[in-house]
């Protein structure tokens, strides 16, 4: 029965039906709080909202019962990021590369990290690291040069 509601939450929430995607996965948590896929959806729905620390909280939760699930671990980043709380969300977006190392958005999501706290250094190594391996990750060159032009 909760695959079944899991299964319409998500298809919910791909069409845009965010309240029924709420909704749905509010049912599934109410019969099993520690539902890790409901909690990481009501978290992604709560970050879409603008309310990140409500994400953190859900997303959070779901991260220390599937701590091996990058994706859970990347919308955490992206939680933290909304906050601007870099170092939090840079450790987050290392952690999902480091279970998906073949995605390079994860990687230069925590260069970004980074050099929003002013390393620009380190930042500037990991980004030109990330272009190298993935030549054709636009964003990687696009943040590179961003780098470059902030320390002049």
């Amino acid at each position: 029965m909760q695959s079944q509601l899991l299964q319409r939450a998500l298809h919910a929430h791909r069409a845009g039906h965010t309240r029924q995607a709420e909704v749905l996965c509010k049912q599934i948590l109410a019969s099993n709080p520690q539902h890790p896929d409901a909690l990481h959806l009501l978290g992604a729905l709560e970050l879409q909202d603008g309310e990140p620390l409500r994400a953190i909280e859900l997303i959070g939760k779901a991260c220390q019962l599937q701590p091996r699930n990058w994706a859970f671990l990347a919308n955490l980043a992206q939680a933290f990021f909304a906050l601007q709380r870099y170092a939090d969300a840079g450790a987050a977006f290392r952690t999902a590369a480091g279970l998906k190392r073949d995605n390079p958005e994860l990687q230069i999501g925590a260069a970004n990290c980074l050099a929003l706290q002013g390393q620009f250094t380190d930042a500037e190594r990991a980004l030109r690291k990330i272009a190298r391996r993935f030549p054709a990750a636009a964003s990687a060159w696009f943040n590179l040069a961003n780098t470059v032009c902030d320390q002049g």
